[in-house]
């Protein structure tokens, strides 16, 4: 049964995809890629389109965001909305109706796991099918959600802790809150995001003349528990304080009560002063009491790139030109850093060069800052340079755990750390439509 106790059968069916005929999609976003580059860029989006839409057999896509059905929806309806507005309506038409068909197999699947996070639970297909409302899907059809939103307020009111037992984006209430960003301006949405914001507030901490959050050991993966085996205080995006900063500063500019700007301010003071004494750099986590360990990785869920991104995010969201100041530099400074401190192994969304790509066209689109154009291009070609001609998955391989549990660079599809981010980061990379799927990175608004 889904949330609110209907079956996935008895749902609403998602409606007929529009075209740009009903819904604008062509906005300011300019394509940063030309030449040879934008075509090779544009053989490996049409390369992931004719794979992506048979995944293996041997291993069944699970409905959910990070890695599964959800997540291919998202690829092919941007990928629609690109062919549209290029006049190819029979390509808009054919990967709309793929985007289609992976969001109704999201749909009717997502209640199978217990999970209420965004990422790997029941809230990733019901983000996508909102956030699709007016691009690919008819606005004005039946809510098909109204029965998460119920259900998420009733864990929220009585057993957030149960039911949401990490505090962060990818697994905990802040996906809750990334939701009902989307879902605004509707009654539920506002409620859920007070009480997210509301529970947020209880579990911070002081520490050093600011606020952040404590993650206990069993919420952190097997390599983090073996070198912060107590927990740690996180500064990564998905799972720590740079996710809660900007999730505050965009709930506050909704105009969410319950968490004060002094409030954002402290959790701000507490992000700048862990970083590594003498230097810009940031470890992932603190350990109470004790010094960073090393540099975190150059990626969006661990290292200064995907903190200057939400930060940029929060300075706008709350108008603090300070911060989004900071966030250049934390940006231009993560992009001067040598290739081989950056600890990319892929071309993941999540960890890879084409995040990368992504993240510094992201921050280059907003701040208009050529060196970030540069650092962009710079990555694209590295993931461009990185696909295997005659690999699964249209030969773009990326860092997972193979069948035996070792480390490896294996086949996905998904959209965090699979083939579908990397199409998406470089449909965003040739496309003059604005990718606005990275709202649920926490790094658009």
């Amino acid at each position: 049964m889904l949330p609110g106790g209907r079956a996935a059968r008895d749902r609403p069916p998602l409606c007929d995809p529009l075209l740009p005929d009903d819904a604008s999609i062509v906005t300011s976003w300019q394509p940063i890629l030309s030449g040879p580059l934008a075509d090779e860029a544009r053989a490996g989006v049409e390369a992931l389109g004719r794979c992506l839409r048979r995944p293996s057999a041997d291993e069944p896509l699970d409905p959910f965001l990070a890695n599964g059905c959800a997540g291919l929806a998202l690829f092919y309806a941007y990928y629609a909305l690109d062919r549209e507005t290029a006049g190819e309506s029979a390509a808009a038409e054919e990967h709309a109706e793929t985007a289609l068909e992976f969001l109704s197999q999201a749909m009717e699947g997502f209640s199978t796991r217990s999970s209420a996070s965004l990422y790997d639970g029941l809230l990733g297909p019901p983000w996508v099918v909102e956030h699709l409302k007016g691009r690919l899907l008819d606005a004005d059809e039946e809510d098909a959600n109204e029965d998460v939103d119920v259900f998420l307020t009733e864990i929220l009111a009585e057993s957030p802790r149960r039911q949401l037992q990490n505090f962060d984006l990818m697994q905990g209430i802040v996906g809750a809150g990334v939701y009902a960003l989307e879902r605004l301006p509707r009654p539920a949405a506002v409620e859920i995001l007070e009480r997210v914001v509301q529970e947020l507030v209880a579990r911070a901490v002081e520490v050093d003349g600011g606020v952040t959050w404590w993650t206990d050991p069993e919420l952190l993966s097997p390599e983090a528990q073996a070198e912060v085996p107590r927990g740690c205080y996180n500064l990564g995006v998905p799972h720590g304080q740079p996710g809660m900063i900007a999730f505050l500063a965009l709930a506050d500019a909704a105009g969410v009560t319950g968490a004060t700007r002094a409030f954002l301010d402290r959790a701000v003071a507490y992000l700048l002063q862990a970083r590594i004494p003498g230097t810009a750099d940031f470890p992932s986590w603190l350990e109470p009491g004790g010094a960073a360990r090393s540099v975190a990785r150059s990626a969006w869920c661990y290292g200064n790139p995907g903190i200057a991104a939400t930060l940029r995010v929060a300075a706008r969201a709350v108008g603090e030109a300070a911060w989004e100041r900071l966030a250049v530099e934390l940006a231009l400074g993560s992009a001067a850093r040598p290739i081989e401190q950056t600890g990319v192994r892929d071309a993941s969304l999540c960890h890879g060069s084409a995040g990368l790509g992504h993240q510094y066209n992201r921050l280059y689109q907003a701040t208009g800052e050529e060196r970030l154009a540069d650092a962009a291009r710079y990555w694209f070609r590295r993931a461009l340079d990185d696909r295997q001609e005659g690999e699964s998955v249209a030969g773009f391989l990326t860092l997972g755990y193979r069948s035996d549990g070792q480390v490896d660079m294996v086949e996905s599809p998904g959209f965090l750390s699979g083939a579908a981010g990397i199409g998406l980061t470089l449909l965003a990379a040739v496309s003059p439509v604005a990718p606005d799927w990275d709202r649920v990175l926490l790094i658009s608004s």
